[in-house]
């Protein structure tokens, strides 16, 4: 059975023709397109379905990462296997993506740290920072948010 992160590998389970938006080459090996929406939702098309993944902060330093996957229904034993496996691939990817922020926030509450450098490699990551600061820092001078 052959399967991985964006969805099991049988053409079969694949949606057909993507909107413009989607695989704008049009590529044979197309993996996924992934699109975030501030603050904290995230979804991901892949050729055989998409998932959705919601960031709930629980407290100052911490929160929870829910994910949805969501597919066509399997027109096989095979298929039903294949998404199987794609659900424990990507949850074994979230796991290692996510791996080294209790160890960041550690060092970020310990105050020996006061600032992360983030490479061109992380331009979206500089922008959510750069977005919130400036969010944080209209609030704490009475700017409030827009309603």
């Amino acid at each position: 059975m052959e399967a991985g992160a964006t969805g099991p590998w049988n053409k079969r389970n694949n949606l057909g023709p993507m909107p413009a938006g989607l695989n704008p080459t049009r590529s044979p090996s197309y993996g996924f397109d992934s699109f975030q929406f501030f603050p904290n939702f995230v979804i991901i098309f892949g050729a055989s379905g998409f998932t959705t993944h919601a960031h709930w902060p629980t407290g100052p330093h911490s929160h929870i990462i829910e994910v949805d996957m969501y597919f066509r229904p399997p027109t096989s034993h095979k298929e039903r296997l294949g998404q199987e496996l794609t659900v424990t691939f990507l949850n074994d990817i979230i796991l290692e993506d996510a791996s080294p922020l209790e160890g960041m926030q550690a060092m970020l509450n310990s105050r020996a740290v006061k600032e992360f450098h983030l490479n061109d490699e992380e331009i979206l990551v500089r922008h959510l920072h750069k977005t919130v600061a400036d969010l944080v820092r209209e609030g704490e001078q009475g700017g409030g948010v827009e309603k």
